[in-house]
């Protein structure tokens, strides 16, 4: 099932989602909405996973705010799920994981012309994605 985002202008990069698995209605559109109370919903289970497929590979991506309850999660970015490479690993302390992230996050390079960002729930349990957004990228120039 392919669900397209809804999302203003200055988030539109992001054309779907997709998620390893389903709870309920919690479908992965409902992670990138624009709505901070809707959330996608994955079953239990080792590495679920939500993926945002962007427009094109024309972006050099910079800034992502993240809004996840997961105990914890992996980042990466990649082309076409080939060289994937994790940017980002957040590792939460026991205490702190019934809570939601709420994070801007930023790789220590730009990914340059990627399409694909995927979040992992690198523990067992399910991944809520309330919500994912690209804040900050540059536009790259055209190639013919």
């Amino acid at each position: 099932m392919t669900t397209i985002c809804k999302t203003r202008i200055d988030a539109a990069v992001i054309i779907e989602a997709h998620q390893s698995s389903t709870n309920g209605s919690f479908v992965a559109g409902l992670g990138c909405d624009g709505d901070l109370d809707t959330f996608s919903l994955t079953n239990d289970g080792w590495n679920q996973s939500w993926t945002a497929t962007l427009v094109n590979k024309s972006y050099d991506i910079v800034w992502i705010f993240v809004r996840i309850k997961s105990d914890s999660f992996n980042l990466t970015m990649g082309v076409d799920n080939a060289n994937s490479i994790t940017c980002v690993n957040i590792t939460k302390p026991p205490e702190e994981r019934s809570s939601i992230t709420e994070k801007i996050l930023t790789c220590s390079e730009f990914y340059k012309a990627i399409d694909k960002i995927e979040v992992i729930n690198t523990g067992d349990g399910p991944l809520k994605v309330f919500e994912f957004r690209i804040m900050g990228m540059t536009t790259l120039p055209r190639r013919f």
